[in-house]
C-alpha cells in the first residue's frame, strides 16, 4: 500500500475541467470524421459503378476527399495527445486527493499513470487504478467494499475494444489493394470511429462523477477531520469478536 500521510488534497478543479472541455471537443471531431468517412465510403461506391462522367471528375473527388480526412485527423491526434495528457495528470491527481483523505490504495498516483505504458500491464492495471480511484473517493475508510459501478467495466472494455478496432482499420487501409479492400477499410475505420465516440462519452461521465465524488468527500473530511477519528480503528475480520475469558 502506498503512504496516505505525506499527501495533500489539491483542487482538480481546472483539469478537471479541461479534460471534459477536450472530450467534447474530440468527440465532435469524431463526429465529423464520421461524416467524412461515409462521404468517402458513397464515394468509392461511385467508382465501382462508373458514377463519375471522366476520369479527372473522379480523381478530383478523391483528392477532396482525403483532403477532408486529412485534416481532421491531424486535428483529432492534436486533440487527443492534449486530452492524453491532461487525463493522466487528472487520474494522478484524483489517485492523490483519494489517499490524501486517508484511502490506502495500492496503486500510487506513479503507478495509475505509469501502467498505460508498460505492456501486459496496461491491459487491467490502468482499469484496476481507477476502480480504486473510485472505491477510495466514495469511502475511503473501507474503500475495497465499494462496488463498482457499471460504467467502470463499460469504460475499460470500450478503450481495449476500440484500440483493437482502430489497429485494425489502420492495417487494412495501408494494405488495401483495391475498391473493395478501400471501401472495407473504411466501413471498420467508421465502426471505430462511433466506438470512439461512445468512448468519450463513457470517460466524460467517469471524471465528472469521480470529481463530483471527491469534492463532496472533501467537504465531509474538513467538517469530520481524519479518518481515524471519525471512525476509529477498525476491527480486524480474523479476529473472534467474543473472545473466551481466560
Amino acid at each position: 500500500m502506498t503512504n496516505t500521510q505525506t499527501r495533500q488534497y489539491k483542487d482538480a478543479g481546472f483539469l478537471t475541467s479541461m479534460v471534459l472541455i477536450l472530450l467534447l471537443a474530440l468527440t465532435g471531431l469524431d463526429l465529423v470524421t464520421a461524416l467524412f468517412t461515409w462521404l468517402e465510403i458513397d464515394l468509392y461506391t461511385k467508382f465501382q459503378n462508373g458514377g463519375f462522367v471522366t476520369q479527372e471528375e473522379g480523381i478530383a473527388a478523391g483528392t477532396a476527399s482525403d483532403s477532408r480526412l486529412f485534416l481532421v485527423s491531424m486535428l483529432r491526434i492534436g486533440f487527443f495527445v492534449v486530452l492524453g495528457v491532461c487525463s493522466l495528470r487528472w487520474i494522478a491527481r484524483a489517485n492523490s486527493n483519494a489517499q490524501s483523505m486517508g484511502a490506502q490504495l495500492t496503486i500510487s498516483p506513479g503507478w495509475s499513470v505509469g501502467y498505460y505504458f508498460i505492456p501486459i500491464y496496461n491491459i487491467w492495471k490502468p482499469y484496476r487504478a481507477m476502480c480504486e480511484i473510485y472505491q477510495g473517493s466514495v469511502n475511503a475508510s473501507r474503500f475495497l467494499g465499494v462496488q463498482i459501478p457499471f460504467y467502470l467495466p463499460l469504460w475499460w472494455g470500450l478503450w481495449v475494444i476500440s484500440g483493437m478496432v482502430n489497429n485494425v482499420s489502420y492495417k487494412m487501409t495501408l494494405n488495401a489493394k483495391g475498391l473493395e479492400d478501400a471501401v472495407l477499410a473504411s466501413q471498420v475505420s467508421l465502426g471505430g470511429v462511433f466506438l470512439n465516440v461512445v468512448l468519450n462519452l463513457v470517460f466524460f461521465y467517469l471524471v465528472w462523477d469521480i470529481s463530483s465524488l471527491q469534492r463532496v468527500a472533501y467537504e465531509n473530511f474538513l467538517v469530520h477531520g481524519p479518518l481515524e477519528e471519525e471512525f476509529g480503528d477498525q476491527p480486524d475480520p480474523d479476529q473472534d469478536p467474543n473472545p473466551a475469558p481466560e
